[in-house]
């Protein structure tokens, strides 16, 4: 299909919206965003990071080669663009919990998959802070990204050229507009809620994650940790820890065992003093397969789907959002791998 002449809506302003309508508007195309104020958005408080290798599997993460400088492209570009920072490259400090992990890391540390991440560098401030029997590796080309900030950023510029509407939106609302505007085209970026929506054809699974935000001046850091669970230095004597993952959760309260798992996790291996100043709930919007949902609709050509992110948003989005893209300017085939007709 041609966009030529297209009015875009885009549906929903977390982090998948705002990057696509960002990369179309720049294209030249004509864009306008529907978001319901962000109520219960992940994007809103999910903690933004990025890590090219899985450890539990101690692979390197799927098509990371691609993802990671379509990454860096788009959320520099958006920065520059918008007069804002919220990209925040960082390398990762692994807390071995056992000396298999230990030694795993070690033969993988020269494996050609993985060699230009892992590293068996060392990191004083993690060595003199933390309890760390098995010892720790360095992950490069890892980071964490604010979320709220490129959300916000996003939204005052789309604002200023009044294209953003707040507003809940629903069938009778789609209805209306491809009933006014023939050639408009709906692409969902709705996160979790996406169930609501379409909950008997494309299956968005919501992930519940808890996150906490705590304050210490004892404690310093310039790379972000993992031990289990992570440890992100925001700056100003903050960090963010977490995360919890909880399919099937019936709403976002905020749970004592969820705060009791994380900060036992840290308890574990940092013994300073620190402040819990912050408990964030949120749903990972995730699929059966865990992979994205992208494509238009098999029976509406008008409606379109990039969705499905979940806990790899950060790192997946800006490339398939370039991929979405030229999908709909040139009917360049999608991966089959994240083709919404495979819900059908």
């Amino acid at each position: 299909m041609s966009l030529q002449g297209k009015k875009i809506y885009i549906i929903g302003q977390g982090i998948a919206g705002s990057v696509l309508a960002f990369l179309l508007d720049k294209k030249g195309h004509h864009v306008h965003l529907i978001d319901d104020g962000h109520l219960s958005s992940s994007s809103m408080v999910a903690a933004g990071m990025w890590n090219p290798v899985s450890f539990k599997r101690m692979s390197r993460s799927w098509r990371v080669d691609m993802l990671l400088p379509a990454a860096d492209g788009v959320y520099t570009d958006i920065e520059k663009a918008l007069s804002c920072h919220f990209y925040h490259p960082m390398e990762l400090v692994k807390i071995f919990p056992n000396h298999q992990t230990a030694n795993k890391w070690d033969e993988q540390s020269t494996h050609p998959e993985l060699s230009d991440y892992l590293t068996n560098a060392q990191d004083a401030e993690v060595k003199q802070q933390f309890v760390q029997p098995f010892g720790h590796g360095v992950l490069k080309d890892s980071g964490w990204l604010d979320i709220p900030t490129l959300v916000k950023a996003t939204a005052n510029y789309f604002l200023g050229k009044q294209q953003l509407t707040t507003a809940a939106f629903n069938k009778e609302l789609e209805a209306q507009i491809l009933k006014e505007e023939k050639n408009a085209l709906i692409i969902y970026c709705t996160g979790w809620k996406n169930t609501a929506l379409f909950a008997d054809e494309v299956k968005v699974i919501p992930n519940k994650g808890e996150l906490l935000t705590i304050a210490s001046e004892s404690l310093h850091l310039s790379r972000m940790v993992n031990f289990g669970k992570f440890l992100i230095p925001l700056g100003n004597n903050k960090f963010r820890i977490g995360a919890t993952y909880g399919l099937n959760q019936p709403d976002l309260s905020l749970t004592e065992a969820s705060k009791t798992e994380i900060l036992g996790q840290l308890k574990n291996h940092y013994s300073g003093d620190f402040q819990l100043i912050d408990h964030v709930a949120g749903y990972r919007p995730t699929t059966i397969d865990r992979m994205p949902i992208i494509g238009l609709h098999p029976k509406n050509k008008q409606l379109g789907f990039f969705n499905g992110f979940g806990s790899k948003g950060v790192m997946l989005v800006p490339y398939f959002a370039h991929h979405f893209i030229a999908h709909l300017e040139s009917g360049e085939p999608l991966m089959k791998e994240v083709l919404v007709e495979r819900f059908y």
